[in-house]
C-alpha cells in the first residue's frame, strides 16, 4: 500500500512538472461551424452543416497590434455534410480581434492578416480572448469573402453565404499526458480495489480452548 502511494505521488509531481513545462506550448484546434452555400470540388451546396476545423500551437501566438492576436495554423480542413473533407492547400491564420466596440469584436480564419476571410464570427466575448486556451462555442454573425476561391485536397472552395456560425477552442492533450492519466486512474483503481477486498483469515492464532462444563449427576 505504501509502495501504491509512493507511486501515485511520484507520478502527480512529474505530471505538475510537465503539465508546467508545456503550459506556454500546447497544441490547440479551432473550430468554427454553421450552416451555410457554397461550393466544393465543382459541386454546389445550400444551407449545409459545415465544420472548418484549424491546428495551431499556443507557442506561436503573437500580437502584432493592440487589440489582435494571431496564430499561424499548421493544418485546416474543411468538411461539409455528404461531401468529402478538403485540406487547404494555402496557410492561413487564425486571428482574434479584440475590438474595443463590442459588436465588432470577431476571430476567426484567415489567409493572412487582414487578408481574405475563411470565416470570421462576431461577438462581444472575443473583446478578452487571445486565443490560447479553450473556448466555449460562440455563436454570432458570420463574415466572409464572398465567392473568395480557396483550394482545398479536395477541389476549390468557396462560402457564398453563411446563416449561422459559431467558434470554439480546444486544447489537444499530449499523448504524454494522457499516458500519465491513464495510469493515475489504474493505479487509484487498484488501491481501492485492495482496501475493499475482503481481508484473508490469519490462520497462525490459535482458535480459543474449548470450556468444559463439568456434568450434572
Amino acid at each position: 500500500m505504501k509502495t501504491i502511494r509512493r507511486c501515485l505521488g511520484t507520478l502527480l509531481m512529474l505530471f505538475s512538472v510537465h503539465h508546467v513545462q508545456t503550459a506556454r506550448s500546447t497544441p490547440i484546434t479551432y473550430t468554427l461551424s454553421g450552416l451555410g452555400s457554397g461550393s466544393l470540388g465543382g459541386v454546389s451546396f445550400t444551407n449545409t452543416a459545415f465544420t472548418i476545423s484549424a491546428l495551431a500551437d499556443t507557442s506561436q501566438i503573437s500580437q502584432p497590434l493592440t487589440p489582435l492576436f494571431r496564430v499561424t495554423n499548421s493544418a485546416t480542413t474543411i468538411s461539409v455534410k455528404g461531401m468529402p473533407i478538403g485540406t487547404l492547400l494555402t496557410n492561413t491564420v487564425t486571428l482574434d480581434f479584440q475590438n474595443p466596440n463590442a459588436s465588432e469584436a470577431n476571430a476567426g480564419i484567415f489567409l493572412y492578416y487582414q487578408g481574405p476571410r475563411l470565416l470570421s464570427v462576431f461577438n462581444s466575448a472575443f473583446q478578452t480572448y487571445d486565443l490560447s486556451t479553450s473556448f466555449a462555442p460562440h455563436f454570432g454573425n458570420a463574415g466572409i469573402q464572398s465567392n473568395f476561391v480557396f483550394p482545398t485536397t479536395a477541389g476549390d472552395f468557396f462560402f457564398s453565404s453563411v446563416s449561422s456560425a459559431s467558434f470554439a477552442a480546444s486544447i489537444v492533450p499530449e499523448p504524454s499526458a494522457i499516458a500519465l492519466l491513464g495510469f493515475l486512474a489504474w493505479a487509484v483503481g487498484v488501491k481501492r480495489r485492495r482496501e475493499n477486498s475482503p481481508r484473508p483469515l490469519d490462520h497462525s492464532i490459535a482458535p480459543p480452548a474449548s470450556i468444559h462444563h463439568p456434568s450434572i449427576p
